[in-house]
């Protein structure tokens, strides 16, 4: 049997961070021309369910139309089941706000279609054959908790995984997680193996590298059988044993992908040597991470880093219109200093702090605070 793990969607984000209004309109189409996407896909390959972990909306409180379509969308599959659980940002009430639509099973008064399974509560499960799918709201494994051993289990959270307490000994054969949005895998015990699915599609330039999906097979041998790009999910680990029982492989699916470039200025003086030393920086990024080159659908913000030459004159208008020539959409960002002004120790802490995990806003919130302290030194 096939299943997708996907999670953190984000339908109906606000986007304005990284987009003008305008671009986070086409952008929020686009997210959801990916969801639709995916589910064709799902139909197309015969796959019997989507299970989406945590964060398919941005928020609880949106628009009725928006979730309207997620039902209409999901009727329209009628052979994918799709299980959706609730995460930080959507909420448990995920469709309580959407007027009847003509679906024939109700959730407090709301009409919804029958392939859409919901878990209220904690534990609740889904069996197809000896395939249980259990998901959890809760940041803690509930103590009833039973999975049979004989049974493949799957359990759906969302949350991060050192928050949750131990999963190993609890008979778990996969862990579809959200909430981190980059793609991560790691092994549980000798029996299982967790993973997030990351984001669909970045929704700015926080969320920089390969998004899709996971395809998870119970039927094939993780040795490979499940066709080529098949991998052991838990491989890198020597407690990991070999009688997987789930078979799984990361799917690139994402329309656009985003780059986030830094280039270092403190020996370019002209344009034309910094506008090569961008286009360089891109070839380079896409070799390190083991991808396809950015193309014309991909977003690119260049973040120019470094002490500026004082005999410096960069044309920034010139790079952004040929920059712009090659990728749907360009931000540049100038984060250079003087010689003079330039100092070892605030660059060290000004990378440290690009180079952490927090939000594009939290990151600008820390990079200000630190440059407004080192002022008054």
């Amino acid at each position: 049997m096939k299943l997708i793990h996907c999670a953190d969607i984000h339908l109906d984000s606000a986007l304005a961070t990284s987009l003008t209004r305008q671009e986070a309109r086409r952008r929020n189409d686009e997210l959801f021309e990916t969801f639709i996407k995916m589910m064709d896909y799902a139909q197309r390959e015969k796959v019997r369910a989507v299970l989406v972990a945590g964060d398919l909306f941005d928020s609880e409180n949106g628009r009725e139309a928006v979730r309207k379509k997620v039902l209409e969308a999901v009727a329209a599959h009628p052979q994918v089941d799709f299980l959706v659980l609730s995460g930080n940002h959507d909420g448990e009430q995920l469709f309580n706000t959407v007027p009847d639509s003509g679906f024939n099973m109700t959730l407090n008064g709301n009409s919804l279609p029958k392939n859409l399974k919901l878990f209220p509560g904690a534990g609740k499960a889904y069996r197809y054959g000896n395939v249980v799918i259990t998901g959890l709201n809760s940041l803690k494994l509930p103590s009833n908790l039973h999975l049979k051993p004989e049974d493949t289990n799957i359990v759906m959270m969302h949350g991060q995984i050192d928050r949750f307490g131990s999963f190993a000994g609890r008979n778990i054969d996969y862990l579809a997680l959200g909430h981190i949005h980059k793609y991560k895998k790691g092994s549980i015990d000798s029996r299982g193996v967790y993973c997030y699915s990351g984001c669909l599609e970045a929704r700015g330039f926080d969320e920089c590298g390969e998004k899709g999906f996971v395809l998870l097979d119970t039927a094939a041998a993780v040795s490979g059988s499940a066709g080529s790009g098949t991998e052991n999910i838990a491989a890198e680990s020597p407690k990991c044993g070999t009688a997987r029982k789930i078979a799984a492989r990361f799917v690139p699916f994402a329309k656009r992908k985003a780059w986030e470039i830094t280039v270092d200025c403190t020996d370019i003086v002209t344009t034309p040597q910094l506008y090569e030393m961008v286009k360089t920086q891109i070839a380079k990024r896409a070799l390190e991470e083991q991808t396809e080159p950015a193309d014309s659908q991909d977003m690119i913000r260049v973040v120019l880093t470094g002490a500026k030459q004082s005999q410096a004159a960069y044309d920034m208008d010139y790079i952004k219109k040929y920059l712009e020539q090659e990728y749907y959409l360009v931000r540049l960002k100038d984060e250079t200093g003087s010689v003079r002004e330039e100092s070892g120790f605030e660059a060290y802490l000004e990378k440290y702090i690009m180079d952490s995990d927090e939000t594009e806003d939290m990151k600008q919130e820390i990079l200000a605070c630190v440059k407004a302290a080192l002022s008054q030194n």
